[in-house]
């Protein structure tokens, strides 16, 4: 039996012009996405995180990718570990945008949909 994915989001970009490209994340197709769709993200005009059919609450969060900048995307995991009860829990964030120049703009969404949008200088 294959091993339930632990997303709950998957990716797609939007050309203009061109048909949409869906990612679907956790899936086998999908390593290395970011280096496979490079030149497609380089067009990108606009890329969403689309939640999965397993987590119909969630919401589709979708960014503009303004001419001139770089998309980035990134999920970071964070563990939390209770010696006492030997206890592991996980969670994750989704974080989307882009940077110009020296700023990044994006939104970080939590698992349970949580956004939070954020605009830091890189520097």
């Amino acid at each position: 039996m294959a091993e339930k994915s632990r997303e709950r989001y998957d990716v797609v970009l939007y050309q203009n012009g061109e048909a949409p490209i869906h990612i679907l994340l956790g899936e086998p197709d999908a390593k290395n996405w970011l280096k496979r769709y490079e030149q497609q993200i380089a067009l990108a005009t606009m890329i969403s995180l689309v939640p999965k059919a397993a987590y119909p609450h969630l919401r589709t969060v979708t960014v503009h990718v303004p001419e001139g900048a770089a998309f980035s995307f990134f999920i970071r995991t964070v563990g939390i570990l209770n010696c006492g009860r030997k206890d592991r829990c996980e969670t994750r964030t989704y974080n989307i945008g882009y940077t110009r120049g020296e700023e990044f703009t994006g939104a970080t969404v939590d698992e349970d949909g949580c956004l939070f949008l954020t605009s830091a200088a890189l520097s």
